[in-house]
């Protein structure tokens, strides 16, 4: 049996290829082809992109909330006042941000559907789809 390493990078260069992978319903495909100013409209919209390309990373796999020993992982970003992306520096540029620390205590804003499996996978997405975050995350 031969063992093939999953490499996301290798097939989800742009979010075309996370539709491709996922295969929206006709309702997934009438909300990603909305190009209205309604804002909660836009916010489904994003969110439903953000949970097509955590699903697609992800190959089906979901958090375990009552597992305290599953890691589970989110692309961090960080913000100006005026909503624009800044750099660990503070410097206004659009860029993904990443951090890691441990604590024995947590606490998350972030939907749990929206975690990845791996540190790698978090940090991939975030890199890969900045725009579609930054849609989500500024609506």
């Amino acid at each position: 049996m031969k063992i093939i390493k999953y490499v996301p990078h290798d097939y989800y260069q742009s979010f075309k290829d996370v539709i491709r992978a996922y295969n929206p319903d006709e309702d997934q495909k009438f909300l990603l082809n909305y190009n209205g100013t309604n804002k909660e409209m836009l916010f489904a919209k994003y969110s439903l992109k953000i949970a097509m390309i955590t699903s697609v990373l992800n190959c089906g796999w979901e958090a375990d909330w009552s597992d305290d020993d599953q890691h589970k992982y989110y692309p961090w970003f960080r913000y100006d006042k005026n909503l624009q992306l800044v750099d660990n520096q503070g410097l206004n540029k659009a860029g993904f941000s990443y951090s890691s620390y441990g604590s024995q205590v947590t606490d998350t804003l972030v939907a749990g559907r929206l975690c990845f499996k791996t540190e790698d996978l978090a940090v991939f997405a975030g890199k890969t789809f900045e725009l579609e975050y930054n849609d989500y995350l500024s609506c």
